[in-house]
């Protein structure tokens, strides 16, 4: 969008990741922010805007073979890895030893991402929702909701990696939990997958 590329120039957008830098890194608070070239785009890569264009750019198969060529270096390179996104497990990786799809209810992943948008610029989250933190939901949150269900439509029908759980994934709603109750329960996943490996592992030695 900054650079002013048409966003059904398949070409022109490939070139153009091809040329960029990205990287994640930890600020002093151990938040993870995300460099584009260096420069620190945590926050905009969850402008509305761009949360609007992001399935039409998802959908040229030139930009994601760039993309995943580049997450699989990181993969290669970097150790043992943590990643995020909606092909993850079925396209990118898909024999990670570990796969994870996390859920939810719409309605509660608009709140979330309404109160992200606010933290990340400087606010208290929830509270500066109007009305949503008394549980009515506000104008806000609902035309979150409604973005987030069209593109949800739009990355299932797409034919390049569609949006779907990989079929030895395991599936966990996190509609009524806290974060904290999310990380300990991927986290157990994960230990249990690793020490079920270490087994195996010995019992084939």
């Amino acid at each position: 969008m900054r650079a002013g590329v048409d966003l059904d120039d398949e070409a022109g957008l490939a070139e153009l990741v091809r040329r960029l830098r990205i990287a994640q890194v930890e600020d002093e608070d151990g938040k993870a922010r995300i460099l584009l070239d260096g420069e620190d785009v945590s926050a905009e890569i969850r402008d509305p805007e761009v949360d609007r264009n992001v399935s039409q750019v998802a959908t040229k198969h030139a930009v994601r073979a760039e993309l995943s060529r580049k997450q699989r270096e990181v993969g290669a390179h970097g150790g043992p890895i943590v990643c995020e996104g909606r092909d993850m497990g079925t396209v990118v990786f898909p024999d990670a030893p570990v796969k994870v799809y996390l859920d939810a209810d719409p309605g509660e992943r608009a709140k979330r991402r309404v109160d992200q948008r606010h933290l990340a610029d400087g606010g208290s989250g929830a509270e500066k929702q109007n009305g949503s933190a008394s549980g009515s939901p506000s104008a806000e949150v609902e035309a979150v909701r409604r973005e987030i269900e069209e593109r949800d439509r739009r990355d299932r029908e797409r034919t390049i990696a569609p949006l779907r759980s990989a079929e030895d994934a395991i599936i966990v709603d996190t509609t009524d939990s806290s974060v904290e109750d999310v990380l300990d329960r991927v986290e157990k996943i994960v230990r249990d997958a690793l020490a079920d490996g270490a087994a195996r592992n010995g019992h084939e030695a």
